[in-house]
């Protein structure tokens, strides 16, 4: 039996992980107010006594940080929002834990409203990772259309991977030109681009509490849960208008769940790629099992493409969410310096088995580091 001690022991490790994640001597200086928000969660115990109200399964450091972001939006006039992104954004200061205790405090009934929702984070920037990883399925499986089933997809942004613009800098670009979504990452090492634009015949989501993208208070949850950063804002509203023209299908259930029903649904004929950004990490080991079998016992090629932390969340995380070996040095960076993201890819296409480690990725997607050869 988890005692309180080890909740709020538990949630204190995953906030100080989060937040070394975004932080760093060369982090983004748009990325700090996101550390600091984490950071003075893992560090007062008042915030820590008020996250621990929200259920262990519902990831208590994200949703607290998110609940704050929700909450401010409706207070413009509290000093806590100087802080968030504006024509005059105070930089994080020392004073910026004792505001955000004094705004949580003051607030707290206003927070816990929020406690009951799930965590929604739908960076789309992370569909730079994802599109790459895709046309690596597209180079095993040349000329073979794609059938996309998207686990965890929240409003179905990350079904439209192929109609954002994509630019690595000297590594390339592609992508629609004139899409009204433009992603850039900072490439170490040399990722080979998509041959051609991926032939995707079916695009299916499945989540457990799907946004709905006309609904106005969607919208402003979906944005509590965005990294608090002008950029970051941009690309979710650019890639909300583009899923509200598209209407992705999505189905509600627990992926790891309804995985396997849904792949028997598809059409005969095109690969299946599964694709699980961030999701399979809160998944117990059960669950990614789950998971793993559903692609595995599909019976036509299957791949899935993972875009998630090491796992257990935190300091103690020392593998992947897919059975693949992980280089210790990983598991040390993890541990050492905050969480990332380990791209990789897993199934079986044209009767051979796959199974890669293709990338490492800030958790923005902004940032990326290409391990497999080109």
């Amino acid at each position: 039996m988890t005692t309180g001690s080890e909740a709020l022991a538990a949630i204190r490790d995953q906030a100080r992980e989060v937040g070394r994640g975004w932080s760093g001597s060369d982090a983004d200086p748009g990325w700090a107010l996101t550390a600091a928000l984490f950071r003075a969660l893992a560090d007062d115990g008042d915030l820590l006594d008020l996250a621990a109200d929200i259920p262990p399964d519902r990831l208590p450091a994200l949703l607290f940080v998110a609940s704050v972001q929700r909450v401010i939006a409706d207070h413009p006039e509290d000093d806590l929002a100087a802080y968030y992104p504006g024509p005059h954004q105070r930089p994080v200061d020392r004073a910026f834990a004792d505001v955000l205790v004094d705004f949580a405090m003051a607030r707290r009934d206003e927070l816990r409203r929020w406690f009951g929702h799930r965590y929604q984070m739908n960076e789309v920037g992370r569909c730079v990772q994802t599109a790459l990883a895709l046309g690596v399925v597209q180079t095993l499986a040349p000329g073979r259309p794609l059938s996309i089933v998207d686990v965890g997809t929240g409003s179905g942004l990350g079904l439209l991977l192929d109609r954002y613009r994509v630019d690595l800098g000297a590594a390339g670009r592609f992508g629609p030109e004139d899409s009204s979504v433009h992603l850039t990452c900072s490439v170490e090492g040399r990722p080979p681009l998509p041959p051609a634009p991926p032939e995707i015949h079916q695009r299916l989501g499945i989540d457990a509490a799907p946004i709905d993208l006309d609904d106005g208070a969607s919208r402003a949850w979906l944005a509590a849960c965005t990294p608090p950063t002008p950029d970051a804002g941009r690309r979710l509203a650019a890639a909300i208008a583009l899923a509200r023209a598209a209407g992705p299908s999505i189905v509600e259930g627990d992926g790891a769940t309804v995985l396997g029903d849904v792949l028997a649904g598809l059409e005969p004929g095109p690969v299946a790629v599964v694709i699980d950004s961030y999701t399979a990490v809160f998944f117990d080991d059960d669950e990614r099992a789950r998971l793993a079998a559903a692609v595995a016992g599909y019976g036509r090629d299957a791949v899935w493409i993972s875009l998630d932390p090491l796992v257990p969340l935190g300091t103690q995380a020392d593998r992947a969410v897919q059975a693949l070996p992980v280089d210790d040095r990983l598991v040390t960076a993890n541990r050492e310096g905050g969480v990332f993201a380990v791209l990789s890819l897993w199934g079986s296409i044209g009767g051979e088995h796959v199974a890669r480690v293709l990338a490492t990725a800030h958790p923005s997607g902004a940032r990326m580091t290409w391990l497999a050869p080109s």
